[in-house]
């Protein structure tokens, strides 16, 4: 097998095991007395056919204060990746917000 491919799943592994085992939940500020999401945590998602990172971002920041592209910034960043682009099947490192 391939010592990059090796490599690779091996840095994947460590990262997932990393963000499990400090998930973290910070508070969302509340907009205007509408109920908006209060506690965020990193989950391993796949990636399912037809997913972009603005999908992903849109569905995620539904009913908080944060942007697509804050968000797209933040997957992008906790992934390592350098362009927007991701493929059906893989899995990555996103926030998912939940109410209190």
């Amino acid at each position: 097998m391939n010592k990059r491919v090796i490599f690779t799943g091996c840095f994947i592994a460590l990262l997932a095991f990393a963000v499990f085992s400090a998930v973290r939940y910070t508070n969302v500020e509340v907009r205007g007395g509408e109920a908006v999401a209060t506690h965020k945590a990193y989950i391993s998602y796949e990636v399912q056919a037809g997913d972009t990172l603005i999908s992903i971002a849109r569905e995620q920041v539904k009913n908080t204060n944060i942007s697509v592209d804050e968000y797209i910034d933040e997957v992008k960043e906790n992934n390592q990746m350098h362009s927007d682009k991701i493929i059906t099947g893989n899995k990555i490192i996103i926030a998912t917000y939940a109410f209190e």
